[in-house]
């Protein structure tokens, strides 16, 4: 069973994307095996269920070896869901897939956000994802805000900004994240 986990990580069938538009190169990935379901029932494509989170290196490997170059992660908006994100953000981007967060305005979930909304509200959610960057310097805002303020919390926070900066290759993004702390 792990060998066909690391081979086929989320159920995904062998895809050929050559020729392919950067939409066909998306995957989406949400949290749960419902969420996935719900989602392709409702004629989502190219979406899958992360098992509660849970990308490894090899999974990512696998993802990019299919052929995508993009994945938008969509996955819970609790705290746990959200510290997922985090952490899968990088596991992606070891891999050399660019790696987008889409944020359900409402609900917890995908399912839940199905169940209130339709189809067409969803995808203009997913066409809305931001770059991962982005996401990882609100978390760190978010963080910071939550101290007492201090100079020591304040150079962490710097640190960590700064880290974050470093990740992306992107000269102007880079600028962009940087001139924000001004």
């Amino acid at each position: 069973l792990n060998g066909i986990i690391k081979k086929e990580p989320f159920c995904l069938s062998p895809l050929n994307v050559r020729n392919k538009t950067k939409a066909e190169r998306t995957l989406i990935a949400v949290e749960g095996d419902l969420d996935a379901l719900h989602a392709i029932a409702e004629g989502a494509e190219n979406i899958t269920a992360t098992a509660g989170g849970y990308i490894t290196g090899d999974m990512a490997n696998a993802i990019r070896e299919k052929g995508y170059s993009n994945v938008i992660l969509t996955l819970d908006t609790d705290g746990a869901g959200q510290q997922f994100t985090e952490q899968r953000i990088e596991i992606l981007q070891n891999e050399g897939i660019s790696v987008y967060v889409a944020t359900l305005p409402d609900g917890k979930d995908t399912d839940e956000y199905l169940n209130k909304h339709s189809i067409e509200e969803f995808k203009k959610v997913l066409l809305d994802c931001k770059l991962a960057i982005y996401f990882l310097f609100r978390k760190e805002v978010e963080r910071y805000n939550k101290t007492e303020k201090t100079p020591i919390d304040f150079d962490k926070f710097i640190d960590n900004v700064i880290g974050l900066s470093s990740r992306t290759k992107d000269e102007i993004l880079r600028g962009r994240i940087l001139d924000s702390l001004k």
